[in-house]
């Protein structure tokens, strides 16, 4: 199967290999996308876990700009991805076996599923009441063990793309 993706999209690996601006502009957009969306998405972990709500009002206040920062994360992370896509398929051969590419991808797919979690939390408080105690208090620790997760997440992710461009 990958000898088959390798030949369907030798074209893109050919013009790849022979034009060294485009395969700077390529790594620069990914490596800024990355830059983008871990930079923001670890400013909101590191706030959320240093944040100490004493009231649910604050919280949700705190929650609903936690939603604006992912918009922009999410969307950067649309370009890291379209960009990776771009760099795996010029080289299939190298990254298709390679274990710390397939290791940065599982690191990736948490990551996503960890943005799924932290995104219901963040609905779950946005919509509780102040009387939903149990329910605030709970969709919080969510959140913030999802934020802890996010933050040791990215910086395996650059780690292992680091390990993947020295290698």
């Amino acid at each position: 199967m990958l000898d088959a993706l390798t030949a369907l999209v030798q074209p893109w690996a050919d013009v790849f290999a022979d034009n060294s601006a485009l395969a700077t502009a390529v790594t620069a957009s990914h490596v800024l996308a990355i830059f983008a969306a871990g930079g923001f998405a670890i400013s909101a972990d590191r706030r959320l876990l240093r944040t100490s709500v004493t009231s649910p009002s604050a919280l949700r206040e705190a929650v609903a700009e936690l939603g604006t920062t992912h918009r922009v994360v999410i969307t950067a992370l649309a370009f890291a991805v379209t960009s990776g896509l771009l760099l795996f398929t010029s080289d299939i051969g190298t990254f298709g076996g390679s274990r710390v590419f397939w290791t940065k991808m599982t690191m990736v797919v948490l990551l996503l599923s960890n943005g799924i979690r932290m995104r219901r939390a963040e609905g779950r408080l946005l919509r509780a009441t102040d009387a939903d105690s149990i329910v605030i208090e709970s969709a919080w620790r969510s959140l913030r063990r999802a934020a802890g997760f996010s933050l040791v997440a990215w910086f395996v992710i650059v780690l292992l793309g680091v390990s993947l461009g020295s290698g």
